[in-house]
């Protein structure tokens, strides 16, 4: 973005305006479309403004493609939108609060091999930074259906994160680990890059989620 550009927060304002506009479809040409993972992976929160998430995302990517990234892989984007009002459920690890903890082996959905997870639960004393965007993660449509999903869309929504201000948290180790098993254990079959993992293991032995569930 260059000094004369517009902030983001601004850009996503105007996109409010397009998504009630009657010719907004004249202008969408990529689809967004939610999928059956990512419903079953959000927390309340997210889910109660799914529909809202989807819309403003077809928009965002429509409408400013170059503030859509990509994502770890080749295949994935980024879709960030501004001014969604939620809290951020990532949570740094202290001295004080490590004590609650909890660990378990844990699938995440449908035949995946359990793999071992740490997070804060719902009830402990706890709380994540005030959200500042909401990072949208879509999957390509041929992606997708390699990996046994089908879509009505060019895009299929594959998580929702809710990111700090000084920027998006990486891809978790075990999500890492899952997707370098292959589309047989639930993952997307892209091998581990040692950089990245050190980069995450970094980050992630620091911060833990804070469940809603």
């Amino acid at each position: 973005m260059t000094r004369k550009s517009k902030p983001i927060e601004q850009y996503f304002a105007e996109i409010k305006k397009n998504i009630t506009d009657p010719n907004r479809k004249k202008r969408i040409n990529i689809s967004v479309v939610s999928t059956k993972f990512v419903e079953t992976q959000i927390p309340e929160d997210i889910k109660s403004k799914l529909p809202t998430i989807v819309s403003s995302a077809n928009a965002f990517i429509n409408l400013y493609p170059k503030f859509c990234k990509q994502g770890l892989y080749p295949f994935s984007r980024i879709i960030p939108l501004y001014n969604m009002h939620m809290r951020c459920p990532i949570v740094k690890i202290t001295p004080k609060n490590a004590k609650y903890l909890v660990s378990d082996y844990v699938v995440r959905y449908g035949d995946e091999l359990p793999l071992l997870k740490r997070w804060f639960p719902k009830n402990a004393p706890v709380k994540g930074e005030a959200g500042y965007v909401v990072q949208v993660v879509v999957y390509t449509k041929a992606q997708l259906a390699k990996e046994g999903t089908k879509i009505n869309g060019d895009y299929g929504i594959v998580a929702i994160n809710v990111e700090m201000k000084n920027g998006g948290s990486p891809v978790t180790p075990q999500t890492m680990l899952n997707n370098h098993l292959g589309i047989k254990f639930g993952g997307n079959g892209t091998k581990i890059n040692r950089k990245e993992y050190e980069k995450s293991v970094e980050f992630w032995k620091n911060h833990a989620m804070r469940v809603q569930k």
